[in-house]
């Protein structure tokens, strides 16, 4: 039996000085639309390529000298050109930036700390701290590391940006170079 709707309450009398002028409100319809052309865009001209912020060379000189050879080993380089727009597995500027943050730490065996303010780990928790990914290290088991570090620890909040993208990113990325490894073995 469902229960019968509620009486409704007429709306009150709004002045016509309060009243909204909106012409979509009065039932004019929406605003016109500006529509976009084409016609004076250079199609021969190749667009200037972007250069990458310079957040990730600051980062790489607060490394030991130790971890910015391993990060000459994975060969940082090349995973942020397969990254670019212009590359193989494009993605966008912030996504690439989160990653290239988040990756540099592991590759390098810095470490991955949540700083989180209202979510955070303690000082003292880092995920692979001096235990460096590289293009030999089995990202699968390491992603599975990661959730049960997560799960230990605390979760990310930030929906996977803190560990599960950049890993997914990097175990891409190592399939794409063995696959280039054993086509080019052929």
């Amino acid at each position: 039996t469902k229960k019968p709707a509620a009486p409704r309450v007429p709306r009150p009398h709004v002045p016509e000085h309060l009243r909204r002028r909106s012409g979509r409100l009065k039932g004019d319809g929406a605003a016109p639309v500006e529509r976009l052309t084409y016609d004076e865009f250079d199609y021969e001209t190749p667009r200037p390529r972007k250069r990458a912020r310079g957040s990730r060379t600051a980062m790489v000189n607060e490394l030991s000298d130790e971890q910015r050879a391993n990060l000459g080993k994975f060969d940082m380089d090349s995973f942020e050109e397969w990254m670019m727009p212009h590359g193989d597995h494009p993605l966008s500027e912030d996504n690439r930036r989160q990653v290239m943050r988040q990756a540099t730490k592991l590759v390098s065996g810095q470490g991955v700390r949540y700083e989180s303010p209202t979510y955070g780990w303690p000082e003292d928790v880092v995920f692979r701290k001096n235990e460096p990914v590289t293009m030999e290290s089995d990202i699968v088991s390491i992603i599975e590391d990661a959730k049960a570090y997560e799960d230990e620890h605390g979760r990310d909040h930030g929906n996977g940006w803190l560990l599960n993208h950049p890993l997914r990113k990097l175990l891409i990325f190592q399939n794409v170079c063995a696959k280039a490894d054993r086509d080019a073995g052929r």
